[in-house]
């Protein structure tokens, strides 16, 4: 009996060792690993598909920052690549980017929802389409996502190049 409750005592320490690792590693690190712009009008084949796509498709993938249609001429394409470093033992589920905006974005196409993998970086993207004036401004990048049905918020300030 002496031996059961000394293996019970370990089993449960363990447990509670366990869940308060999970209970206090559920943050994610965001940073923007990389960004890049260039005027629409090089990608013009690549603008006019993700405008068209982006009136065609109202869905949680696009953020639409205006209702007025963009001339290729006055726009910008910025490409970003953003890395969820997550050092939880559980996946963060519904990963999803949200570029806060500045004056002159139209709008945002990101990759579709997705799993950040526990212990370790997952890398997600999304494209940004704003006006020829300011691919360069400064913006926050926020990840949104979710842990055992709970939602959590990391930012990370994004400076485009």
């Amino acid at each position: 009996m002496r031996t059961f409750s000394i293996v019970m005592a370990v089993v449960t320490a363990v447990l509670v060792i366990v869940v308060g690792y999970a209970a206090l590693t559920t943050d994610v690190g965001v940073s923007v690993v990389a960004t890049s712009s260039e005027p629409a009008s090089n990608q013009y084949e690549a603008f006019a598909m993700a405008t068209a796509w982006a009136r065609e498709n109202d869905n949680t993938n696009v953020t639409r920052f205006t209702d007025s249609d963009a001339d290729v001429a006055d726009c910008s394409i910025v490409y970003l690549t953003v890395e969820v470093s997550n050092w939880c033992f559980l996946p963060a589920e519904w990963v999803q980017l949200h570029v806060q905006p500045a004056g002159g974005d139209i709008l945002q196409i990101r990759q579709d929802s997705g799993r950040a993998r526990g212990l370790g970086k997952t890398t997600f993207q999304a494209v940004l389409i704003t006006s020829a004036a300011n691919p360069n401004v400064g913006r926050r990048v926020e990840v949104e996502y979710y842990i055992f049905g709970r939602k959590y918020t990391a930012m990370s300030e994004l400076v485009t190049g």
